[in-house]
């Protein structure tokens, strides 16, 4: 039987069955979005992930309301990864109000992974680079730089972990 036969409305002489993989995903949303509004331990577990998934992505941008195309690529695949793919595929933002977002500290500074994004590094390049800046503890440039542009430690260190990464 044709895929599109067992998935079509009832009018069209389908099945009207749902597809497997929006009724997972419209589960996620419901107990997603019913632990927030409850307020519960599970939903302090819930931020607490939302949290170290913001951390991971390295952007300062909220987590659920991004792309998942080129931040979802360098981190470990999940249920709120799975969650964020859904929203941003039938293009629903949830925003969470109590989620930290790191905070830029200067004018005109970026986030170093939304950086990295705009120069054209492939997936496994990204990859690496958000692992570097996960090691070194750097969400942004005003974290490796120094205020009278001297080269610090950390920045010669990062500036070598990034020829390390071009080399491989």
């Amino acid at each position: 039987m044709a895929r599109s036969i067992v998935f079509d409305p009832l009018n069209y002489g389908g099945l009207c069955l749902p597809h497997l993989y929006t009724l997972q995903s419209l589960g996620q949303l419901t107990l997603f979005l019913g632990h927030l509004r409850v307020e519960e331990k599970m939903s302090k577990l819930i931020c607490i992930s939302l949290m170290h998934l913001q951390l991971l992505i390295g952007s300062t941008q909220l987590v659920l309301t991004i792309s998942y195309k080129p931040y979802g690529n360098w981190v470990e695949k999940g249920w709120l990864t799975s969650l964020w793919q859904f929203l941003i595929k039938v293009n629903l933002h949830v925003r969470v109000t109590n989620s930290w977002t790191p905070f830029l500290t200067r004018e005109h500074e970026i986030a170093l992974m939304n950086y990295f994004l705009t120069q054209k590094y492939n997936a496994m390049e990204l990859s690496k680079l958000n692992c570097c800046h996960l090691y070194l503890q750097v969400i942004t440039f005003a974290n490796i730089a120094t205020a009278d542009r001297s080269n610090s430690c950390l920045r010669a260190s990062w500036v070598y972990l990034i020829q390390i990464d071009k080399a491989d």
